[in-house]
């Protein structure tokens, strides 16, 4: 069975664009990983802010005259 040259040009191509397509989508999920990856840290790092508040209540707590209760 002899296939024609256009066949196997078709062929070519599509392989080609199914490679490029599937490269395309690959570096979108990586981008994506990395993404989240740093929305993560940055939530991580106002989450930490927010709790580690020991510093001001000591401050207020010394302005105000108040003992603190474990000590």
């Amino acid at each position: 069975m002899n296939l024609s040259e256009q066949f196997w040009l078709s062929l070519v191509i599509q392989l080609v664009l199914g490679v490029a397509i599937i490269a395309m989508m690959k570096q979108q999920l990586r981008d994506l990983v990395g993404w989240v990856k740093q929305l993560t840290n940055e939530v991580k790092e106002l989450r930490d802010g927010h709790t580690d508040h020991e510093g001001r209540i000591s401050h207020v707590e010394g302005r105000l005259g108040i003992p603190r209760g474990g000590e």
